[in-house]
C-alpha cells in the first residue's frame, strides 16, 4: 500500500488518496478528482508517492496514514486540493459503523429488497461470481482437526412449539427483530426459527399431534371401515380354503 498525490499539470490541483493495491495508473476514486481527470484527460495528470507503506501493511495502518497526510495539507478546506472531505473513505479492522448510519443503511436495503421482492439480480450475479473457485475452508478436514467431533453432541435440537408460540414467534420476527436475537431468546436455532416464518403453520405441527387431530368426513370413515372388513373377510376365505384342503388331503392318505 502507498499514499500518493495526483496532481494536475494544468492547473496545479492535487489530490491525496489511498492506493491499497499498489496500481500505478490509479489516480483516485473521489468525485471531484474523476470529473477532473474526465475534463482534462488522465495524460495531464501525475502520480506522486508520497509514502510507501510496503504490502505488509495493514488496512487501519493505511487508514491512518491516508488520514495525516489529508491533514498535513489541510485538503478538504485548500482550494488548491480535489478532496472534499476528512474522511478517508475507508473502514479498517475494528471499526463500526454509528447507530445512526447503521439505520440509513438499514432502511435503504430495505427499499431496495421490496423494489425487488429480494435481493436485486444483479447483486446475486455479483455474489455468485465472487465465490466461483473458492475452496470451502473446511473442504477435506476431518471433524477432529476441526475441533468438532463432540459437535452432533452440544448443537441446538430442532424444537417443537405450540401453535401460541409459533404464533409469538412470527410476530417478534415480523417487527424486525433478527432471526438469531429470536433464537436466542427462544433457545434454538435461527434456522429454526427460519423455517417457522417461512413455512405454513400446519408444517409446523408435530407428527403425532397432527395424525391426532386428523379429521375424515363420514364418507372415508365408510371407505375405510369396508377396506378393513374386506381385508380380513379375505383372510378367513383363505384360512377355510386352506382347511378344507387339508382336510381333503388327509381323507386321500
Amino acid at each position: 500500500m502507498w499514499i500518493y498525490l495526483t496532481t494536475n499539470k494544468i492547473n496545479g490541483k492535487m489530490y491525496v488518496g489511498r492506493n491499497s493495491r499498489r496500481a500505478p495508473n490509479y489516480y483516485g476514486s473521489g468525485n471531484n478528482i474523476l470529473q477532473a481527470i474526465e475534463k482534462y484527460g488522465i495524460e495531464n495528470f501525475e502520480l506522486t508517492i508520497l509514502e510507501d507503506l510496503g504490502p505488509d501493511c495493514s488496512l487501519r495502518e493505511a487508514i491512518d496514514c491516508e488520514k495525516k497526510w489529508i491533514e498535513h495539507f489541510q485538503a478538504p478546506v485548500n482550494p488548491m486540493f480535489y478532496n472534499i472531505s476528512w474522511n478517508t473513505g475507508g473502514m479498517g479492522k475494528g471499526d463500526t459503523h454509528s447507530e445512526e448510519t447503521r439505520k440509513v443503511l438499514s432502511e435503504k436495503q430495505k427499499k431496495i429488497c421490496e423494489a425487488n421482492n429480494g435481493l436485486p439480480p444483479e447483486w446475486k450475479n455479483n455474489v455468485i461470481e465472487a465465490i466461483k473457485g473458492r475452496i470451502p475452508w473446511n473442504k477435506g478436514k476431518k471433524k477432529e482437526e476441526l475441533g468438532l467431533e463432540n459437535a452432533y453432541k452440544t448443537r441446538k435440537r430442532k424444537r417443537k412449539f405450540t401453535q401460541e408460540e409459533i404464533i409469538e414467534i412470527k410476530a417478534e420476527y415480523g417487527s424486525g427483530i433478527p432471526a438469531y436475537k429470536v433464537a436466542k431468546k427462544w433457545d434454538t436455532s435461527h434456522h429454526t426459527i427460519l423455517s417457522i416464518v417461512r413455512k405454513d403453520e400446519s408444517q409446523m405441527v408435530p407428527k403425532k399431534e397432527r395424525k391426532k387431530n386428523t379429521h375424515f368426513t363420514e364418507e372415508h370413515k365408510k371407505k375405510i371401515s369396508e377396506s378393513v372388513k374386506k381385508f380380513y373377510q379375505q383372510k378367513k376365505d383363505e384360512e377355510l380354503c386352506q382347511n378344507l384342503q387339508n382336510l381333503q388331503l388327509a381323507e386321500i392318505g
